[in-house]
């Protein structure tokens, strides 16, 4: 029952308990014909106050113990709510890259930690992977690149004890660079794997520390540089 019912309510209530002593004093001890006898209106109006005086009392009484109670109520609220907002994270995708190696991170620019539930890298229903290792992997094994192109991947993969970022902090998303001195083909595969890295879209879904979603970033993918423009 909210705040306006019960208002309602006890002021009903306060009325009928008012005509129920009228009434019951009239049809004990008179009519309804006005006495011109002080001592009598005086008589009434003790009885009057007597049985109702402790009535309101306790009815104000529950009026103001509930009205106190929802005002701390809303206080909590207010101050949990500001608290949250106080912690509150923003994930803000990074992109760096030269050409010879392509980078991919998360930056925490929000309040608090930011804590990761769901990640994934997708082109449609049927190419989805949940980190960058088998999809690069996967497009080096479809283009048949050169055996002589050696390169290292580092890859996030979301887990129960890898997925929070402290605030101004950031997490490498992926990164992949070379181990090998071909500096041509190197940069033929970077040229390429950028190409077919524009064609998929990255999804993050991440919380507050208070366990509350925060938001989805979902953003196509763009390693495009004016170095390999044509």
């Amino acid at each position: 029952m909210n705040g306006k019912k019960i208002t309602i309510s006890l002021f009903l209530l306060g009325i009928i308990l008012c005509l129920f002593t009228i009434s019951i004093y009239l049809i004990k001890f008179g009519t309804l014909k006005f006495s011109d006898k002080t001592s009598d209106w005086v008589d009434f109006a003790d009885y009057f106050s007597g049985i109702l005086n402790p009535i309101i009392a306790i009815l104000n009484l529950v009026f103001f113990a509930y009205l106190s109670f929802k005002i701390i109520n809303i206080e909590d609220s207010r101050n949990n709510w500001t608290l949250q907002e106080l912690a509150r994270p923003y994930g803000d995708l990074l992109t760096e890259s030269t050409v010879n190696s392509i980078e991919l991170s998360l930056h925490n620019v929000g309040l608090g930690p930011l804590i990761l539930t769901d990640f994934r890298v997708y082109k449609d229903a049927d190419n989805s992977y949940k980190d960058f290792y088998y999809l690069i992997n996967d497009i080096a094994d479809q283009e048949n690149i050169s055996p002589d192109i050696k390169f290292k991947i580092d890859s996030f993969e979301l887990s129960s004890t890898h997925g929070a970022i402290a605030k101004d902090k950031s997490i490498c998303i992926f990164k992949i660079y070379f181990i090998n001195d071909n500096m041509k083909e190197n940069q033929e595969f970077i040229k390429l794997l950028r190409t077919k890295l524009d064609s998929y879209y990255i999804s993050i879904t991440y919380e507050d520390l208070y366990g509350r979603e925060i938001e989805c970033i979902n953003e196509r993918l763009s390693f495009n540089d004016w170095r390999f423009s044509s």
